[in-house]
């Protein structure tokens, strides 16, 4: 025997609605989970860097509408660097490297990155060639204020103190063989 269960509103332990209905079919849920906005930056000119000091590949604003919410953050930055070159590429809130999104295994010499573009041995061909980092980090920020989160990059290591450059390749020439590309940073917040 089939049987129906009426109700305009559910709620939770602690009174909070869950899911409402006007009665005629039309259902407002507190979001489970869904996303509440998306803020993107995109980087379209080329950058370059012959300094260990963070720059800015992307940048962007986003206020969580609740305390509760989550950030999660998807990047993707292209990197051209000559032989015996590195760049690394970190996620920074307000200013400072979200510790998580790195390595945490650095030792000795080793540094932590979100990601990173290195060199094709000690091939000359390196200048030819963009590497594609991505990758998706999910921050708790535990707040409703502006954040803000960048995309960074540095030249970690070189024997020459190199420039390395994102959005194209290292030999930029006019030719059909190179190429300029986009970064990009998103985020999306992830309503409780």
């Amino acid at each position: 025997m089939a049987s129906t269960l009426k109700v305009d509103i559910l709620q939770d332990s602690g009174g909070n609605n869950l899911v409402t209905s006007n009665g005629s079919g039309v259902i407002t849920s507190a979001g489970f989970g869904k996303i509440g906005q998306v803020v993107q930056d995109v980087t379209q000119g080329t950058l370059s860097s012959s300094s260990t000091t963070y720059s800015d590949i992307c940048s962007l604003t986003i206020t969580p509408s609740s305390t509760s919410s989550k950030i999660l953050l998807c990047f993707q930055a292209n990197g051209s660097v000559g032989p015996d070159e590195y760049i690394g590429i970190s996620l920074f809130k307000d200013g400072t490297a979200i510790s998580g999104s790195q390595g945490n295994t650095a030792s000795g010499n080793r540094v932590n990155e979100t990601a990173g573009v290195q060199a094709i041995g000690n091939e000359s061909r390196s200048i030819y060639r963009q590497q594609n980092e991505s990758g998706m980090y999910l921050d708790s920020p535990a707040s409703s204020s502006q954040i803000t989160y960048a995309l960074k990059f540095r030249r970690t290591y070189s024997n020459s103190n190199d420039t390395v450059y994102i959005n194209r390749n290292v030999d930029d020439n006019n030719g059909g063989y190179n190429i300029r590309t986009i970064s990009t940073l998103t985020a999306m917040e992830i309503l409780p």
